[in-house]
């Protein structure tokens, strides 16, 4: 304990001989956590850093090596740079030997974990020094620097100057690099960069993406994270969505969407979330198999790759071309047990899905087979509006099937239907006639429907300003008049008046109903 004091005195002797003996001691105490810190408290990072521009070779070395180890401290690193020992460490990014410049930049790495560091080591100079040994071909220094620069490219103002020194197309050849750790700090670094809006579209024009893709395929899950998070920033824009599938990034991704790893999973969902919302690449997205996995993922624990699975099946299914597949693949049951999920995240698109498929006459007997009507029926009483509405729209849809009409209102569906009348949107009140016009087709439901107490709010529903609910409305009246009994009570509940006065309507639907 008290040798620290005289050992870091002699740091500032004119002996060379000391001075070697001195550091290379202080070098050797400085690997201990806690002398670290004794170091430091007694005043011997200010010397240390006086002697970094030694023309002693061995003394600049272990007052480098020193001051290396001591910059693995939190603390350390601010009392260094408070000390001024920025300026000296980016020079000897430039020093003819090699190992100090590999200790200079591994300091320096540790020192840019501070984020006051991270500005002032760029705002020092340090950048040009960094980028330059990004071309060593020491394979050692190429690392340090590299992880440096992903340590830096963390801060938005560092990625511009890091472009303006012409480092990116430099980070982008280091993602083909044989070295496994350069590819992923490169490849962190790009992931960095490419959270800038300003930077995706200098990623693309750099031809970024193919090196990334193929980093999808790579055996280590660092370098395949990041370079899926990249992926997944550039995603948001329709030109690299494009590109992406014409350099075969598609097929990997579907691959990636069985990964053990959850973060690994999430990426690729996301990634395909994306691709599935654009009519460029949707098709070959369906050729690649996305369908099974994405089907699978809904019920999986890893949340955010379910909520990418639930969208992405809502956008497949907005197509024409993917309906029936989607049913085939066996995406209904998944959907509808997704219904009564809390998270809204996951509710909805699973909903909105479902309302796509019922539109494709294929589908329409196969989400009530499969059990669907109870699910879609207690979106009718959602306290959520749009959730209502994508219920509706689903049962108007199947209702238009024979065998599907008795099997509405034997599941229950008649009380909230006709409670939807009654709503003050007017897109409610549509699918609600829409649906009970279709099941009042029925011999059978014509008496249950007037029994439920439909006739008032579809009366009503006469005298509505939108013409489709008006004619959705009539119709359904029209249905259940041809019961006598019906008829009386339509007559008696003062179904008559509106009805001449729809005689007179300028829409010649409603007229003829």
């Amino acid at each position: 304990e008290g040798g620290l004091p005289p050992l870091i005195s002699l740091l500032s002797c004119f002996n060379l001989r000391l001075l070697e003996l001195a550091t290379a001691t202080i070098m050797n105490l400085a690997t201990n956590p806690e002398n670290k810190v004794r170091i430091a408290q007694r005043g011997g990072i200010a010397p240390l850093i006086g002697l970094l521009p030694s023309s002693n070779d061995l003394v600049q070395e272990q007052a480098m090596g020193a001051l290396c180890q001591m910059s693995m401290n939190a603390e350390n690193k601010v009392k260094i740079v408070r000390e001024g020992g920025l300026p000296p460490l980016v020079s000897l990014l430039r020093c003819p030997d090699e190992q100090v410049q590999e200790q200079a930049i591994l300091a320096l790495r540790s020192l840019s974990v501070n984020h006051m560091n991270e500005v002032t080591i760029v705002n020092d100079g340090g950048v040009p020094s960094m980028m330059e040994l990004l071309l060593a071909p020491q394979e050692a220094i190429q690392l340090q620097a590299i992880s440096a620069v992903r340590t830096l490219s963390a801060s938005y103002e560092n990625q511009a100057k890091i472009v303006e020194q012409g480092g990116l197309p430099l980070i982008i050849g280091l993602l083909r690099s044989p070295n496994v750790q350069v590819q992923e700090h490169a490849a962190g670094a790009i992931r960095n960069m490419a959270t800038s809006v300003n930077l995706k579209a200098k990623i693309l024009e750099s031809d970024g993406l193919a090196p990334i893709i193929a980093l999808t395929r790579s055996h280590s899950n660092t370098a395949q994270e990041a370079a899926l998070a990249s992926l997944f920033s550039l995603s948001f824009d329709a030109g690299a969505l494009v590109k992406l599938a014409e350099y075969g990034g598609i097929p990997p991704l579907v691959q990636l969407l069985g990964s053990p790893n959850d973060e690994i999973q999430a990426l690729s969902a996301g990634i395909a979330r994306n691709l599935s919302a654009s009519q460029e690449t949707e098709s070959e997205l369906v050729e690649a198999g996305v369908l099974t996995p994405m089907i699978l993922l809904l019920s999986s624990p890893n949340k955010a790759a379910q909520e990418h699975a639930a969208s992405t099946l809502k956008n497949l299914s907005a197509s024409a071309a993917h309906k029936v597949r989607m049913v085939q693949e066996g995406c209904i049951k998944p959907l509808l047990q997704m219904l009564p999920h809390p998270d809204a995240a996951i509710q909805e698109p699973a909903a909105v899905a479902l309302r796509n498929l019922s539109a494709h006459p294929k589908n329409k007997d196969r989400i009530v087979s499969e059990g669907g009507l109870p699910y879609v029926i207690a979106l009718l009483r959602s306290a959520d509006k749009s959730m209502q509405e994508h219920g509706a729209m689903v049962v108007r849809n199947v209702s238009v099937n024979d065998q599907n009409e008795v099997r509405i209102v034997e599941d229950g569906a008649l009380p909230p239907l006709i409670d939807l009348l009654r709503s003050p949107d007017s897109k409610l009140q549509e699918l609600a006639a829409g649906a009970i016009r279709n099941i009042s087709v029925n011999a059978n439901n014509k008496i249950l429907i007037v029994q439920e107490g439909a006739v008032p709010p579809l009366i009503a529903l006469l005298s509505s300003s939108d013409d489709k609910i008006q004619e959705q409305a009539a119709v359904a009246l029209r249905n259940l008049s041809v019961n006598p009994q019906n008829e009386v009570q339509i007559v008696q509940e003062g179904g008559m008046r509106p009805l001449v006065a729809l005689l007179r309507s300028s829409n010649d639907k409603v007229q003829r109903q």
